[in-house]
């Protein structure tokens, strides 16, 4: 766990934040093409709409992150 956890760091370090989130929203992609190819599952057309949705969300939210505005995050001191 310690080894991905510095690897992960490494990375960010290396290719920039937006090309390791983007990476990781193929996580979900990955995983289930090892099922299908190391324990023979098969995967449904809906199973395979529903993973390319959810790695197009990742990737579209991860590039449109810096767009978006940041509202300030209220601290203990902010009280009316």
């Amino acid at each position: 766990m310690a080894l991905a956890f510095t690897l992960d760091f490494r990375a960010v370090k290396m290719a920039g934040a937006k090309v390791v989130a983007t990476l990781f929203s193929l996580d979900p992609l990955m995983g289930a093409l090892i099922g299908a190819l190391a324990l023979a599952e098969s995967l449904s057309a809906p199973v395979l709409v529903g993973m390319g949705l959810i790695v197009s969300a990742g990737a579209v939210a991860t590039w449109r992150a810096e767009r978006l505005p940041v509202s300030p995050m209220p601290s203990s001191t902010d009280h009316p």
